[in-house]
């Protein structure tokens, strides 16, 4: 995002804590994966290690899909303030940004 309206500081100041969240929770996730996988399968070393391929795989994929829905919503956020009442773009964009962390950690569970 260019700084260059002052709805894209607004988001951008808002987002932060948001970031900061989603950043501690992303941090968790390999040991929650870690302690999932061996509270599953705590005697059988193939299992233990299928496991964590398996959920490995699912959160790379989920992470790239946070970070196409973040350009996504960079783009539609672009287009509102452009073309419409930028503390509703605001809201609305970070109310998107609340639903991808959420959708994200639902989906890494």
């Amino acid at each position: 995002m260019h700084q260059s309206h002052p709805a894209q500081a607004q988001l951008q100041q808002q987002l932060e804590n948001l970031q900061k969240g989603f950043e501690q929770l992303v941090q968790r996730v390999p040991e929650t994966i870690h302690l999932s996988c061996l509270s599953q399968n705590s005697k059988d070393v193939n299992r233990y290690s299928d496991c964590m391929m398996r959920r490995s795989k699912v959160v790379d994929k989920e992470m790239r899909q946070f970070d196409f829905k973040m350009m996504f919503m960079s783009n539609q956020f672009e287009k509102c303030i452009q073309s419409g009442d930028s503390g509703k773009c605001v809201e609305s964009a970070k109310a998107d940004v609340q639903r991808y962390i959420n959708e994200f950690q639902k989906n890494i569970n």
